[in-house]
């Protein structure tokens, strides 16, 4: 990560502001203040939804800026398919997941306000030896430097989490303004049906893997 004239490395934060006032159809404004790649300052402000979670939104954001990362939780309910980073680092203990790792939504948009959603984690290790809840994706079904490395489904991990665990894909930073670039794509309509058969046949239903 590159350095600006000051010393600090470039994006990350040197404060956090939260401005407690809501802003109608926004949520409670976030000010982040960070060094750019060539050594200005540049402010953002970033959105929080509120919702009953809220406090513990706020919490999860300034441990992450405090740790040298730019993390932000979901503002929005991801789609079913969509590629995102899941922290696993906390709650979890081995052998269920316990790092950052990429994820694939499996669980339909909720007509109801929810801060849950369902994922499969994916893993670049490949399982030995391979399973019917095994899935290795194709590239096109992975954003960005996702792609250039053999990625499985571990359709056995199934789990449910918080929004506040999820951000998405980071691409790099925009080389003009310093501003992060994210990806939000979607595994392809195959990848998917196969994701949902796994997920079957983990759960020891595979007498309706026929009906995906």
């Amino acid at each position: 990560m590159e350095e600006g004239e000051s010393g600090h490395r470039a994006g990350v934060p040197l404060a956090v502001v939260y401005n407690l006032s809501l802003f109608p159809g926004k949520g409670l404004a976030v000010f982040v203040l960070s060094v750019l790649p060539g050594g200005g300052v540049g402010l953002e402000v970033k959105f929080l939804r509120v919702q009953n979670s809220c406090r513990v939104s706020i919490f999860s954001i300034h441990q992450y800026w405090l740790r040298g990362h730019e993390y932000m939780p979901l503002s929005f309910h991801p789609q079913q398919g969509m590629v995102l980073i899941c922290d696993f680092t906390t709650g979890f203990k081995a052998p269920e997941m316990v790092k950052r790792r990429p994820v694939v939504v499996v669980s339909p948009r909720p007509r109801r306000n929810t801060q849950l959603c369902i994922v499969v984690p994916l893993s670049t290790t490949p399982p030995s030896p391979v399973e019917p809840h095994h899935h290795c994706l194709v590239p096109t079904s992975l954003p960005g430097s996702l792609a250039a490395r053999q990625t499985w489904a571990k359709c056995d991990m199934l789990v449910t989490v918080s929004l506040d665990r999820l951000d998405r894909v980071k691409m790099g930073r925009d080389r003009a303004t310093g501003k992060r670039l994210y990806a939000s794509g979607t595994v392809t309509s195959e990848d998917f049906r196969a994701i949902q058969k796994a997920i079957l046949a983990a759960l020891g239903l595979n007498r309706l893997t026929g009906r995906v």
